[in-house]
């Protein structure tokens, strides 16, 4: 047993050579200016609170200043300085020309310029009180720019960017988890089946028991979106980088193909046309039970995941108001049937309790007050001959022949004068 503890020692050290020299060599293929010819998974031993923290910072350069809005986090106090967002567009604008790699990354990190770096209030120089949280440091004109770890990472997202990785990212409004902001990658190219998305690249870190405990890095519903568990290893990992943006969908044309430790790239399964999404499945209760909370396309479709819900749901609040409106009819008299005016507004007063979601309930309609009875024409001759007549109106009554009935009902000569 004595012999082998320099001999693990020697493996580690052999294989953290091997990890630097990794991130080196990234990092070398970017200063060239030229695209990396195969994935770079490898992030260099980060832990997941490392990891989350470059994830954030590149996301924040790349992804969040070409679609105009933040989108998911680690960090839930990150706050990106928005006076940088419109530099960085113009940066990505560039890059889409020229695929320089290395003056994009130099540009980025550098835009807020050590020459206004006095005057920002995000300066190193105005930090006397730590008043900087740590999301802002690496936009200062610190050591960190220097960070090959960050840098390879900035180099995976501008493969969004590349017009020869075959993908870009775009504004998702579909999730309703996401408050209908979220992203998505598109294809912009043709896929077969088999085919391989090197420019698409996810990075892996091992989730350590303390930061996946309660109260530790990861926090339920905040920011554990990105959480897998391998059956491998039985241990969580943090899948991060451009590739988290992938969707899921219950008919995915894309699948998770593992390569190494730390390493994994996406195959095409299904073909893929241009302007097609990239899609990927989750798991089998990754949204609920059998994913019953789904909102992908295919569950649209085919009415189920959370669908079937929302259908269930508008099924049962139609046969209740068909219920309560025939209730209602029921309960009218007959007169009441034959107004068609009572007859709408009790059914009215029945679809005011349909159970939607976020409406006030408002109490049922009243029925509309009964209009009182106006007498007749004939009502009122008989109430003007009920009063005494002048003498010339009885001699005339007193001619009209014997058994003719007035209108009111009574014999004429028997008229009260």
């Amino acid at each position: 047993t004595g012999g082998s503890k320099p001999s693990a020692a020697a493996s580690a050290a052999s294989s953290l050579t091997a990890a630097a020299a990794a991130v080196a060599a990234a990092a070398s293929k970017a200063a060239t200016g030229a695209a990396p010819t195969g994935p770079c998974h490898y992030t260099g031993g980060l832990t997941a609170r490392q990891l989350g923290d470059i994830d954030d910072l590149a996301n924040c350069i790349t992804v969040d200043a070409h679609l105009g809005f933040g989108t998911h986090k680690m960090c839930e106090r990150f706050r990106a300085p928005p006076r940088l967002r419109k530099t960085w567009r113009r940066i990505l604008e560039q890059f889409q020309i020229d695929q320089n790699y290395e003056a994009a990354c130099d540009a980025l990190l550098t835009a807020d310029s050590p020459s206004n770096a006095g005057n920002s209030p995000f300066s190193v120089a105005n930090d006397n009180n730590n008043a900087c949280s740590r999301p802002y440091r690496p936009f200062l004109p610190a050591s960190r720019r220097a960070d090959l770890n960050l840098r390879a990472h900035l180099c995976r997202y501008l493969h969004l960017f590349d017009p020869r990785s075959g993908v870009r990212i775009e504004a998702c409004r579909r999730y309703l988890h996401e408050n209908r902001v979220g992203a998505r990658i598109v294809s912009t190219r043709q896929w077969q089946p088999g085919q391989r998305i090197d420019m698409l690249i996810g990075c892996i870190a091992e989730v350590s028991p303390e930061e996946e405990a309660d109260g530790g890095y990861l926090k339920p519903g905040v920011n554990d979106f990105s959480v897998m568990y391998s059956t491998r290893k039985h241990r969580s990992q943090l899948w991060l980088g451009p590739a988290a943006y992938i969707n899921h969908d219950c008919r995915p044309n894309v699948r998770f193909v593992p390569t190494g430790a730390c390493s994994a790239h996406y195959e095409v399964v299904r073909p893929i046309e241009e302007g097609d999404e990239v899609l990927l499945y989750y798991g089998n209760h990754f949204f609920g039970l059998n994913n019953c909370e789904c909102e992908c396309r295919t569950c649209e479709l085919n009415g189920t995941g959370a669908y079937a819900n929302r259908a269930k749901s508008k099924s049962s609040i139609g046969c209740a108001d068909i219920a309560a409106s025939n209730a209602g009819a029921a309960e009218c008299t007959a007169p009441d049937r034959r107004s068609r005016l009572r007859r709408s507004a009790a059914v009215a007063a029945a679809l005011v309790y349909r159970p939607h979601r976020d409406r006030v309930q408002h109490p049922p309609a009243q029925q509309p007050p009964r209009k009182k009875h106006r007498p007749s024409n004939c009502n009122k001759l008989t109430t003007t001959l009920s009063q005494p007549l002048p003498v010339d109106e009885q001699q005339n009554l007193s001619a009209t022949p014997t058994g003719e009935i007035l209108c009111n009902g009574t014999e004429a000569g028997k008229v009260e004068s």
